[in-house]
């Protein structure tokens, strides 16, 4: 009968040596049983075994190599291996894991891996160990010649679609992967790269979620990582690329598991290249989304990228814009203005939704390299939302700027004749509205405080006040998102509101002119109307004499209209409750249906307003329409477009706190 050779192995790294010859009683056996163990420093995750199909080499020195075959155990640590072996008592033998060709063979631990349950990385592994054959049955302690690297993955995605794809380890100027010659005389010293690569990528067939802790192993030669300044970690999912900079406090040993933790709550979101303790997010096939600064998209024979605050669509889609670039951009910026800025630029380093006025509207946010990236449904849907850029990672910090995105089919236009004879084409609906149908709420349209960019839902009915409901991205509805809060010296400021684009601000008239911008008190002189750009709108201007500011609502190429706008729509362009006085077709219902060219009409929704003192008012019976210059020049008021059932007003004295509607004029 032949001998039965046991050879135990353990996961502890022994140095092969050598022993001078001498006269050995031979021993021939034809199998042997291998044990493996997991890698120091696991927390018994990672489970080391054998695989149908594995071969090993024990060799020694000068005498040819036995190839043994896994005959028994596969799935398990614990292996038989078959084959016959021929050494003598009292040599010193290796063994290595897989097989190599002779005594001096190479290895390769490869750059690219697959990787869908723990048991997978088994398939790259490199063992080795040795021992002095003192009877037929010796143990052989052997170890990986690989570290393993344990990734947990939290990138807390919102697309539930989105899954990642690989995952790829880079260490600047080291081997991570490659061919290396293996020796019996001593394994673990002959990792002398001959062809290597700097990184190692594992490819995650199973794409798990991204939206989900995500765990993942990767084999890698050992790094002494003392000198590297930094360790990158580039995860592919199906929407683009997040990429770490972390280099952790241990090296990659031979035999160690080294636990590595990617969680973006971790590290700091940054728009170029992520440092130590940053990451970065790209999103892959940009190209693909329609890019909102493009004047191409508008049909504007333009060369330069367009900007504005709100974004107008009318299909679903896929779409991008510079969150870098605040309003409409430097050309928005009044020097005189006492604007809370001299620049239009800024470094968000995250993106989201900050509500939607229907549930799905907006489906995903993202932010990468200073572009916010967002997907509607896969069907269009009419509404409103607010999506901001934000001075912390993942929506976090403070709020830097927000943009109205407003869905609707593409309005048409229509040119107003002033009294004056002075031509503007308007949109035939309100800032924010949806449809044109009378007696609709989505005709009405949104509501803003004058000067302010970002907007406030109106009622939800257009004949009754009905509160109005906000959604979060995932379609929850959101009940502490708006308020109304008191104007104050600290809450009455442009800085406060672009930081706080839900809050709308009372005000009382003998404390500031019942403006919500407080400067220093009531009066004229504390008020800022230069904010809509026409501070002397008391005095009729060419558009092109005035300024849209990064402040303006109103979508690319459109902006606040100036004070004469509505002149024609009575006999003088002032008040006046005599009905045969006034430019409109018909009686009232619900608002006017004016004649705003001598033949052509277009209807104005009565649609309310949000008062300066709280709460909305008004829906159905009044109709309240921004202009962008002051009443006059006493006057601490700026003007609006007015009328009721009962009369019209086109050049009325208004404050600024309450919320009213705008309706844009083509610049």
């Amino acid at each position: 009968m032949k001998k039965l050779l046991s050879i135990v192995l353990f996961a502890v790294i022994i140095t092969a040596c050598s022993k001078d010859d001498e006269e050995m009683k031979g021993i021939v056996a034809d199998q042997i049983t291998a044990t493996v163990q997991p890698f120091t420093g696991d927390d018994m995750s990672l489970r080391a075994y054998w695989n149908q199909g594995d071969v090993m080499t024990v060799l020694r020195a000068g005498l040819p190599a036995c190839q043994l075959t896994l005959s028994a155990g596969a799935g398990t640590s614990v292996g038989t291996f078959a084959g016959e072996l021929s050494f003598g008592l009292g040599q010193e033998v290796t063994a290595i894991y897989p097989k190599v060709t002779g005594n001096e063979g190479f290895l390769t631990l490869q750059n690219e891996q697959n990787y869908a349950a723990e048991t997978d990385i088994n398939a790259y592994d490199i063992r080795f160990g040795s021992a002095q054959l003192v009877s037929d049955e010796v143990n052989i302690q052997m170890s990986s010649l690989l570290c393993a690297l344990k990734l947990d993955i939290i990138l807390g995605t919102d697309d539930a679609m989105e899954s990642i794809n690989s995952i790829e380890v880079v260490v600047p100027d080291r081997f991570l992967s490659g061919t290396f010659p293996i020796s019996s005389a001593n394994p673990a010293a002959s990792l002398q790269m001959t062809n290597g690569t700097d990184r190692i990528k594992v490819n995650l067939t199973s794409t798990p979620s991204a939206g989900k802790q995500v765990t993942a192993y990767i084999l890698t030669l050992p790094c002494d990582l003392s000198e590297v300044r930094q360790v990158k970690y580039i995860i592919t999912t199906t929407n683009g690329v997040f990429t770490f900079c972390h280099k952790p406090a241990e090296a990659f040993l031979s035999g160690k598991m080294v636990p590595v933790i990617l969680d973006v709550n971790r590290f700091t979101l940054v728009s170029g290249e992520p440092g130590e303790g940053e990451y970065a997010r790209t999103i892959s096939d940009i190209s693909e989304y329609t890019n909102l600064n493009d004047p191409v998209f508008y049909g504007i024979g333009a060369t330069d990228p367009v900007y504005a605050n709100s974004y107008l669509i009318s299909e679903a889609g896929n779409y991008t814009f510079d969150a870098t670039v605040i309003g409409n951009g430097p050309g928005g910026i009044m020097a005189n203005g006492k604007f809370h800025t001299s620049t239009a630029s800024i470094t968000p380093k995250s993106a989201a939704l900050v509500w939607q006025d229907k549930p799905g509207l907006i489906k995903k946010v993202a932010f990468s390299n200073g572009k916010i990236i967002f997907s509607t449904a896969e069907t269009f849907t009419p509404g409103n939302a607010l999506i901001a850029a934000y001075a912390g990672s993942d929506g976090t910090g403070e709020i830097l700027w927000s943009w109205h995105i407003w869905m609707t089919d593409k309005p048409a236009l229509e040119t107003h004749i002033n009294l004056e004879g002075h031509k503007f084409t308007f949109m035939d609906r309100n800032l924010g509205a949806v449809n044109k149908t009378i007696g609709d709420a989505g005709s009405l349209g949104l509501l803003y405080q004058w000067g302010r960019k970002d907007p406030f839902l109106n009622s939800a009915s257009a004949t009754e006040v009905v509160q109005p409901i906000l959604y979060d991205i995932e379609g929850k509805v959101l009940t502490d998102r708006f308020a109304e809060l008191w104007t104050s010296s600290d809450k009455g400021t442009i800085a406060y509101t672009l930081a706080n684009p839900t809050h709308f601000l009372l005000a009382k008239d003998q404390e500031t002119s019942a403006d919500w911008y407080y400067g220093g008190g009531a009066g004229r002189v504390n008020r800022n109307f230069y904010l809509w750009g026409n501070p002397e709108g008391y005095v009729y201007r060419e558009l092109s004499e005035t300024l849209k500011t990064i402040y303006d609502p109103c979508p690319v190429g459109y902006r606040v209209p100036g004070n004469f706008a509505w002149s024609f729509v009575t006999y003088d362009g002032h008040f006046t409750p005599v009905p045969e006085q006034w430019s409109v077709k018909g009686s009232f219902t619900g608002g006017y249906t004016v004649i705003y060219d001598g033949t052509n009409t277009t209807f104005y929704p009565a649609q309310g307003c949000r008062s300066s003192a709280g709460g909305l008012s008004d829906a159905g019976e009044y109709g309240h329409y921004w202009m962008s210059g002051p009443f006059d020049e006493i006057s601490p008021y700026v003007v609006c477009f007015g009328f009721a059932n009962w009369y019209i007003h086109p050049d009325n004295e208004c404050n600024t706190s309450t919320g009213r509607a705008v309706r844009c004029v083509k610049e």
